[in-house]
């Protein structure tokens, strides 16, 4: 598997935000989601792969894993609550009303989903890893298959 931070590393260092990762690096990260896709959907977790080439509009609800060619770089998974393209959800998300009942509910209950399928994939003998993000949330990267795969 590639390593994402190889590419983390060289942006900074160049300072070039728009560094992209090689083809190379791409596929192994492919190939990467479609372990996690599968490790999720056996648990009957609703799971997504998202590109850049991905149709733009609103993410599916479930389980999104990022295949990132650019910052942050490598296999990233978030959940994406079905009450996210709620008109109701979007209002009070324009509005930025960060003390809103329920935009705290929804960004509590993400993150809680967001650990727990961090946690499947770490028992699953996915190496991961949680990564703080410059906004004051976390990157829940996955870095390689498992050793071991549970067949």
């Amino acid at each position: 598997m590639t390593d994402p931070f190889q590419f983390i590393k060289k942006a900074y260092i160049e300072d070039n935000p728009s560094l992209a990762a090689s083809d190379e690096a791409v596929e192994s990260w492919t190939k990467l989601a479609g372990l996690v896709q599968a490790e999720l959907t056996r648990l009957g977790l609703p799971a997504s792969i998202i590109t850049r080439d991905s149709p733009i509009g609103p993410n599916p609800p479930g389980a999104l894993i990022f295949i990132d060619d650019r910052q942050p770089f490598g296999v990233t998974v978030r959940w994406n609550a079905a009450a996210t393209s709620s008109p109701a959800y979007r209002e009070k998300l324009v509005a930025q009303d960060h003390s809103d009942p329920l935009l705290r509910y929804m960004r509590t209950a993400s993150d809680m989903i967001n650990h727990t399928i961090y946690a499947i994939l770490k028992e699953a003998g996915f190496h991961t890893l949680v990564d703080n993000d410059e906004h004051n949330s976390y990157i829940y990267r996955v870095l390689s298959a498992p050793r071991y795969p549970l067949n």
